[in-house]
């Protein structure tokens, strides 16, 4: 499997050549706090704070918790479009470790559609990893086709040896 500083480390640090902290340890504690809860870059820091010496068997963090602010600077200034693919990468690969029940499940967002055409919300298809309390996708039903967007959205993932459930819209005789 690969690592997680296999896949972020092809990112490029927007920061001065004097950042304090290292991106790759900055992403990781993101992503751990938000793993965890974390809603924005206050919970990002706080999280940090209170789990610093768990954080550091895995990073260094050299010069301790980082500061919401660096957070919040840090995201700001990343470009999105490497951010996603690193991170598709990530959860490519966190989703090929994958056992145990992945349940998959429709929704409808109502109120959230085009202006302009029908009011027809947007429908999703998500992918929940249920031992690891991890979405590991999330798919645009085609035409509210929710079996279709299903059908699509696992065959981007290597489930094998997982049990995959959904409710009975996908039952065919």
């Amino acid at each position: 499997m690969e690592t997680f500083s296999d896949c972020f480390s092809a990112l490029d640090d927007p920061r001065a050549g004097n950042a304090r902290h290292d991106l790759l340890e900055l992403v990781f504690v993101a992503l751990a706090a938000v793993l965890c809860g974390a809603q924005d870059c206050t919970d990002m820091s706080l999280f940090a704070q209170a789990k610093l010496a768990l954080l550091r068997q895995v990073v260094k963090l050299e010069h301790g918790a980082p500061s919401h602010d660096t957070f919040s600077r840090v995201f700001r200034l990343l470009a999105p479009e490497p951010f996603e693919a690193a991170f598709a990468k990530f959860t490519k690969a966190f989703g090929q470790a994958l056992e145990g029940v992945v349940a998959i499940d429709g929704k409808a967002l109502r109120g959230a559609y085009e202006r302009g055409r029908k009011a027809t919300p947007l429908h999703l298809v998500n992918i929940w990893a249920v031992e690891a309390r991890l979405a590991i996708g999330q798919h645009l039903a085609p035409g509210r086709n929710e079996v279709l967007g299903a059908q699509q959205a696992l065959a981007l993932l290597s489930l094998e040896g997982c049990i995959v459930t959904a409710d009975a819209l996908h039952c065919r005789a």
